[in-house]
């Protein structure tokens, strides 16, 4: 199709320069281009290429038509003509593979074929993580065709695996965290997990629930709802091609046609990548971007930025969240890729700034959101919400007298056995220092107090099973209601404060209810 592609290049510089000014002659010529362009198509069969090249030509006579009789063009006619252009490209040019998308919600464990991990990966699964197991790099690799994991795990047995662990992360899996787990603990072991990319490092062996808390702290849980763009462009026809590309994707994606139209939208929408054409009625794409990073300092949403030469933008502001830019006319897949990868991206980090960073619960800051959401629910149905407040006695003593390690495996301990022992719509989050907060929809007091007592027993049983007897670590809990027209403004402050019960002798679960 070498002739297809000269005359669309042919028509790109024409329409291009006619964008920029009308000029009578150089649109019937791009008019007389476009039928050139039908006629290539029709001999290799190219049927909707010819069509769309058809429609070009009669869309130009018709602009020339009116400039001659009218001495003017119709005001929309940039915007329709850069609308039929990508069009046109999209029909004729060869489209290429799309760019890998990161972030699912996969495991995968790389560890040599030999090894029995069966024991492992019980584990594992009874912790609520099942891997892909790879034996090889040329696995991994066959396994990246498809969909790149939330997390790579790899055992490092020896210096074999460095090379092409090396240039995976470099490029294919660059933003896809590492996990090294290797036998040696010395600073050269260490060293080099860093130069291999590493994001943790593990001794080996380990248990199975110590590699699902590191997994788990690496790849948060992902929220399951389709991932959202918003497009802003002035031309609606561009819009709404860019916004029905984006939905053959998967992606829930709403428009906006200027960037105070996008700025509202953004408030209500909450996307997850803007696609923004860096010209816009109010002035450069770019400030609008700067506008947004402004008002969301602390969750800048990614950009993929779409200019008439990509190659060469002018950014001033470096830090401007712009992940990709793209030559317009923007072909579809190339826009797909983009916008799927900065999205996922920007959920993990989501992700990851909602989990509390020992503990893998949420922080405080997600479990303040999970809580407003789950109170507007309960006041919807004019019903009161259950939460709970636990607290580890003697946290402090344990870490004085033990050493800080054994305190966070203290937490770790609680907190694995609340993720475990909760319900799939509960919710369980820790405040500062070791107090943890349970929401339970649908729960009532006494559902509550009985959970209480259950989860004390197990977790004395638990600390045997982790080494932790010498500890006799145990937990206070109270159980609150809270009712309709409640906040989490209101409530946090009341669950940082809260008394809890003095706990003596055995952990028997015991707890006090109030509301």
């Amino acid at each position: 199709m070498p002739e297809i592609v000269e005359a669309l290049t042919a028509i790109d510089r024409d329409s291009t320069l006619l964008a920029r000014q009308w000029d009578t002659p150089l649109a019937a010529h791009l008019a007389y281009l476009a039928l050139n362009l039908k006629c290539q198509a029709e001999r290799t069969q190219a049927d909707e290429l010819a069509r769309g090249a058809q429609g070009f030509a009669r869309f130009l006579h018709d602009a020339v038509r009116q400039a001659r009789e009218q001495g003017e063009v119709p005001a929309a006619f940039v915007p329709a003509l850069r609308a039929r252009l990508a069009t046109l490209h999209e029909l004729g040019r060869p489209v290429p593979p799309p760019a890998p998308v990161a972030a699912s919600d996969r495991v995968v464990l790389w560890l040599p074929p030999e090894l029995d991990a069966s024991r492992l990966l019980r584990e594992l699964g009874r912790a609520g993580v099942h891997p892909l197991r790879v034996g090889s790099s040329a696995e991994l690799v066959s396994l990246l065709d498809t969909r790149p994991p939330a997390v790579l795990a790899v055992l490092r047995l020896d210096a074999g695996i460095d090379g092409a662990l090396t240039a995976l992360m470099q490029t294919r899996l660059a933003d896809v965290p590492l996990l090294l787990l290797a036998p040696e603990l010395d600073y050269a072991t260490r060293l080099n997990a860093v130069r291999l990319g590493a994001r943790a490092f593990l001794p080996w062996p380990l248990a199975g629930d110590e590699l699902a808390d590191a997994l788990a702290r690496l790849a948060p849980r992902l929220d399951p709802a389709p991932l959202r763009a918003l497009v802003v462009e002035a031309a609606p026809e561009l819009a709404d091609w860019y916004a029905g590309t984006l939905a053959q994707h998967g992606m829930d994606t709403r428009v906006a046609d200027s960037g105070s139209t996008g700025f509202e939208a953004l408030i209500r929408f909450s996307p997850d990548v803007l696609v923004v054409d860096q010209r816009l009625p109010e002035g450069p794409g770019l400030e609008f971007v700067h506008v947004v990073r402004q008002a969301r300092v602390d969750d800048p949403v990614p950009v993929v930025m779409l200019a008439a030469d990509a190659r060469h933008p002018v950014r001033p502001n470096p830090e401007a969240p712009v992940a990709a830019w793209l030559d317009k006319p923007v072909q579809a897949e190339a826009l797909a890729a983009a916008a799927l990868n900065a999205a996922r991206l920007h959920r993990v980090r989501r992700a990851r700034a909602a989990t509390d960073p020992l503990t893998g619960v949420l922080a405080e800051r997600a479990l303040a959101d999970r809580l407003d959401a789950e109170l507007a629910r309960a006041a919807r149905q004019h019903q009161p919400l259950t939460l709970a407040v636990l607290d580890i006695v003697g946290l402090g003593d344990i870490n004085r007298q033990q050493g800080y390690a054994v305190g966070d495996r203290v937490l770790l301990a609680l907190a694995r056995l609340l993720r475990e022992r909760l319900r799939r719509h509960d919710v369980v989050g820790r405040m500062a220092g070791d107090r943890f907060v349970l929401v339970l929809p649908d729960a009532g007091a006494e559902t509550a107090d009985a959970l209480l007592a259950s989860l004390a027993l197990a977790f004395a049983a638990r600390q045997s099973e982790d080494g932790l007897r010498a500890t006799a670590a145990r937990f206070t809990a109270a159980v609150c209601r809270a009712e309709p027209g409640d906040t989490a403004a209101v409530w946090l402050p009341r669950l940082r404060d809260w008394p809890l019960p003095a706990v003596d002798g055995p952990a028997d679960g015991a707890g006090q209810s109030a509301s």
